[in-house]
């Protein structure tokens, strides 16, 4: 079994948030459920349709993405989604920016 790495970072407010180098097959599955859910392949013509994706899918994408990647907040491994949530907008988007600069990196 692989040893997960981590990377810290530090939001523009002092929070220290630790974030996983990678994450496993499983987890990139179930952060993809969500959106796989909506497509439909149409086996008369071996295409898939296009879906329409809401604003709640969306929300439900960040959630699970952020509780998936997150691994501390200050310290704390409980409720790290919940303490992301309540800081400042600005430290927020910091540590999802970071999300996206590493999964992208992946």
């Amino acid at each position: 079994m692989q040893t997960r790495t981590t990377t810290d970072i530090v939001t523009p407010n002092g929070h220290k948030v630790t974030l996983k180098d990678w994450i496993s097959g499983r987890e990139f599955e179930a952060l993809s459920a969500p959106l796989l859910k909506l497509y439909k392949v149409n086996t008369n013509k071996g295409v898939i349709d296009e879906p329409t994706v809401s604003g709640e899918v969306m929300t439900e994408m960040n959630r699970i993405a952020l509780e998936t990647w997150l691994v501390s907040v200050d310290g704390a491994t409980e409720n790290v989604y919940d303490a992301v949530l309540d800081m400042r907008q600005e430290d927020y988007q910091f540590v999802k920016t970071a999300i996206d600069e590493i999964s992208k990196k992946k």
